[in-house]
């Protein structure tokens, strides 16, 4: 294929090396390289299928897991509201979900897509239609390990996956063949891909690097971000990366405007400073024009917080605009007076039609949706189900007329809690709950 347009990531020739403040230092990868297994050939492995694009016969070579698909499975009846716990909106429920917890899951792709990775190692893609009522199990892949994210390709049907194996890949929903992007020496926690780079891929580790890949050239960094902390999240709005680490309260900035990425000589520090951040989110440009970032947090909180110079705003209610602050979320009045259980917040995502709301999901397993400009709460997305399983993922569609929620173990009360959630029959569930109200 024709070489795309050139990327601001791609290294200089010859390779080379570009140093930054402590937290930052960027190297190129030499060819035939690969982290920890360097054996390991880079190359394109294409299957053979004898009956579809994705039917039987697919060989599979033994330690790349591979494509498994058959008849496609559809889900037609919409379940009234019983994966969101009878309450709010009408919910999808995905067929053939995943047997273990739900890592990741996101919207993408050509059309309304829903991927969602598991740590029983299996990918899987679902196509839903436009009004959210039906859904069909498109395939599955597999890693050789727990798969920890995904994320879709802009401007292309390819999804990209990291697993706990250290490796990034990609399939092309267009033809069975799967593709090695390139290889962490641990762990791959996050992905995020950008319109304005659609041949490149960002991925977070937690070797504490963040690596830009262009995925025109399997298996070649184009640059490599040292954090010095494992790194357990991660989320990209051209031109800013942020990267949430085991650090307490620590995120960093990733300018990616210059081929070396240049990051902030210290981490920023959230208002949430007691843990690591669970989840980060950089603001939409329609809000603050981008100048800002929140973080969810195990203790049940969110912060809202602001770089630049905030958008000014005639509206009394938004006189304090521009100024940090936290709210507190997902927790629940015990028996006992005046305490309150707490739950983690799993997840944070804008709308991206009114990037003033802010979707959160937390381990209650509950949806909520947040108004950080009036510091309001809206509605509820998703209530707690009987199950008593948690909203471990979420993502809206690109339009915002569906949000995606994954509900599986969290594992935050740990294996008694795991115990008692399968003795009571608890399934993991991916649904999608049309918002056509938030349009």
């Amino acid at each position: 294929a024709a070489a795309g347009p050139a990327s601001p990531f791609c290294p200089p020739a010859g390779g080379g090396v570009a140093t930054g403040g402590p937290f930052s230092s960027f190297s190129s990868v030499p060819s035939g390289s690969f982290g920890f297994n360097s054996a390991q050939s880079a190359g394109t492995t294409t299957f053979s299928a004898s009956t579809g694009a994705f039917g039987g016969g697919i060989s599979v070579p033994t330690g790349f897991g591979g494509l498994a698909s058959g008849p496609p499975k559809t889900t037609k009846a919409i379940a009234p509201s019983a994966a969101v716990g009878g309450q709010g909106p009408e919910a999808l429920s995905l067929p053939t979900p995943p047997e273990d917890s739900v890592s990741d899951v996101i919207f993408g792709g050509p059309a309304h897509h829903v991927a969602a990775s598991s740590w029983d190692g299996s990918v899987r893609v679902w196509k839903v239609d436009g009004d959210g009522r039906t859904a069909d199990h498109l395939l599955t892949y597999t890693h050789a390990a727990p798969a920890l994210c995904v994320g879709w390709s802009h401007g292309a049907s390819a999804l990209f996956s990291g697993g706990a194996e250290g490796l990034v890949r990609s399939v092309n929903l267009t033809r069975p063949q799967l593709q090695l992007v390139g290889e962490h020496q641990s762990a791959v926690s996050a992905l995020a891909t950008t319109t304005e780079q659609p041949s490149c891929v960002l991925s977070a580790s937690h070797d504490g690097c963040v690596a830009v890949w262009d995925v025109r050239t399997s298996g070649q960094r184009a640059a490599t971000v040292s954090l010095g902390a494992p790194v357990h999240s991660l989320d990209l709005q051209w031109p800013r990366a942020l990267a949430g680490t085991s650090t307490a309260g620590a995120v960093s900035m990733i300018d990616l405007r210059q081929p070396a990425p240049v990051v902030e000589t210290a981490p920023l520090q959230s208002n949430i400073k007691k843990y690591a951040p669970r989840c980060v989110k950089l603001f939409p440009r329609g809000l603050n024009d981008g100048n800002g970032f929140c973080t969810g947090s195990f203790e049940g909180r969110v912060g809202i917080h602001f770089f630049g110079t905030p958008q000014a705003s005639a509206q009394p209610a938004n006189a304090k605009w521009g100024e940090d602050f936290q709210f507190k979320c997902h927790r629940h009045s015990c028996d006992v007076a005046g305490t309150q259980r707490v739950f983690a917040v799993n997840a944070v995502s804008f709308h991206p039609k009114k990037p003033e709301l802010l979707a959160t999901a937390g381990s209650d397993g509950e949806a909520v949706l947040w108004d950080v400009r009036q510091r309001k709460r809206v509605q509820q997305l998703a209530a707690a189900p009987a199950s008593g399983l948690a909203v471990c993922a979420m993502a809206f569609s690109a339009g915002g007329e569906m949000l995606a929620l994954a509900r599986s173990d969290d594992w935050t009360g740990g294996e008694a809690r795991s115990r008692e959630l399968s003795a009571n029959g608890a399934r993991n569930e991916i649904c999608v709950i049309p918002l056509a109200h938030l349009r």
